[in-house]
């Protein structure tokens, strides 16, 4: 499991410390929500700020435009297709990630 957290963690940091301007960030689509907690382990040190709440996905598209841009890596309990009202940022994404 190391390994798999490693390579993770690797595959994120190099999204992430792009110096890109807006500062990137990843939209983890995750129906079955296989992933979430391997990720809340990743960034028990810091490593990079998650959003990993199960709110609405109004309250998340609230919450992404009052937030400041910074490089984070937003979880969403659900699949691409079912992505409603967050789906216009799902674009301004730098990357995405389908499971």
């Amino acid at each position: 499991m190391d390994s798999l957290r490693n390579w993770l963690k690797s595959e994120i940091d190099s999204v992430l410390n792009k110096p890109d301007d807006p500062p990137p960030f990843i939209i983890w689509c995750d129906p079955d929500r296989e992933w979430r907690d391997i990720l809340l382990t990743l960034t028990a040190g810091g490593a990079f700020e998650l959003w990993a709440e199960e709110e609405h996905e109004l309250q998340l598209r609230e919450r992404f435009f009052n937030s400041s841009r910074k490089p984070r890596v937003i979880w969403i309990p659900k699949s691409l297709d079912d992505l409603s009202y967050f789906k216009a940022s799902f674009l301004d994404a730098e990357e995405y990630r389908l499971y």
